[in-house]
């Protein structure tokens, strides 16, 4: 049996979301130091991506946060 977690494009199973680290807008602002809905902005503009649960909400995958913060300009 496994956990279906519906998204707007694709349905991950549990064994697809072992030890893959499950951001929301909050977290990722916390970690980018930046505000949530720059983040908002950032997925709207392609920069940073997030899938879509069934209800609407953002969630970001750690790894592509990560691979966000790397590559962003510092100030």
């Amino acid at each position: 049996v496994y956990y279906r977690m519906p998204l707007m494009d694709a349905t991950l199973t549990a064994p697809d979301l072992l030890g893959v680290e499950l951001l929301d807008t909050a977290d990722v602002a916390a970690r980018l130091a930046l505000s949530p809905s720059r983040v908002a902005q950032l997925e709207r503009e392609g920069r940073i991506k997030a899938v879509r649960t069934a209800s609407g909400r953002r969630v970001f995958l750690g790894g592509d946060v990560e691979a966000f913060r790397r590559t962003r300009q510092p100030r």
